[in-house]
């Protein structure tokens, strides 16, 4: 990953020359961006920097991010410009950046790719336009960066999870992991969805300490552990979908929320203790009966 650095001169009353110097740092280098995004909970490949400036360093402006395509750049990626906004994600162009500052600012974001782009790599650049007003037109960093293109990302998630479970006690839930995109992979770690009604939105859950994560070879299988769900004594009984997957991609700065090819869930039931009072309520409701 480059780091881009910006010198600014500045005056004292004396005279005397200052330099002072802000840090742009790309959050990624290259990222996957697919064709056919159907297994996708999420699928937003988002170019980024962080820039980092001191408070000793002299205020200044970012006014403009120039996008600079590379040789044999196909216009159907059609990436995203946040710049078009006039904004860098949180940040508004033109607004002038005072004291110690430790920014993500969002440059694009890659679409569902055109089914007529060719796969493979293409490399663009962002010049970062601006300086000490909010006029200034200065090159303050380039920041280089390579977009992937792929037909898919065939990483195959299967999940099941245990139960019956009652209060106090947690349903566990555990993946196996398969490679099926034809070439090394990464997985990175679970997600998990907050759909009303299911277990993640009714109850409380933690993710496994313990999940994969790293490279994985082409056809590879792993099986590892996912999230834990505990009802408490006020989670209704009756039965619960656990919505979630597994995030990863083809690089390691990647970071595509996978949908799971199969659903899970899991039922909650009384404490055994209720049961058996329960139990004892029904049997003498039916002794009663009969007399």
């Amino acid at each position: 990953m480059k780091v881009s650095k910006l010198i600014l001169p500045i005056l004292s009353l004396a005279l005397v020359a200052v330099a002072t110097a802000q840090t742009y740092t790309e959050n990624a280098s290259i990222l996957s961006a697919l064709k056919d995004t159907s297994n996708m909970r999420i699928y937003s490949p988002e170019f980024a920097f962080n820039l980092d400036k001191q408070a000793a360093d002299p205020d200044f402006f970012i006014n403009n991010a120039v996008f600079n395509p590379g040789s044999g750049w196909d216009n159907n990626i059609n990436l995203f410009q946040y710049s078009a906004g006039g904004n860098l994600g949180s940040y508004i162009l033109g607004t002038q950046i005072t004291g110690a500052v430790s920014e993500y600012m969002r440059l694009s974001i890659a679409p569902t790719i055109d089914a007529s782009v060719a796969n493979g790599v293409y490399s663009f650049s962002y010049d970062i336009i601006g300086g000490a007003t909010n006029l200034a037109t200065d090159v303050l960093a380039t920041l280089d960066y390579e977009v992937e293109i792929f037909d898919s990302f065939a990483l195959s998630i299967s999940l099941s999870t245990t139960g019956p479970v009652s209060a106090g006690q947690g349903a566990v839930t555990t993946a196996v992991l398969t490679n099926n995109t034809g070439r090394d992979a990464f997985a990175f770690g679970p997600w998990l969805g907050l759909e009303a009604g299911g277990a993640t939105a009714s109850m409380p859950a933690v993710f496994a300490g313990d999940s994969f994560s790293g490279a994985m070879t082409a056809g590879q299988i792993v099986n590892t552990s996912h999230s834990t769900h505990t009802p408490d004594n006020s989670t209704p009984l009756g039965n619960y979908q656990v919505f979630g997957g597994y995030t990863g991609g083809y690089h390691s700065g990647d970071f595509l929320f996978v949908n799971p090819v199969n659903t899970t869930s899991f039922e909650v039931v009384p404490e055994p203790a209720t049961m058996t009072i329960l139990g004892l309520g029904a049997l003498i409701a039916m002794r009663k009966k009969r007399r």
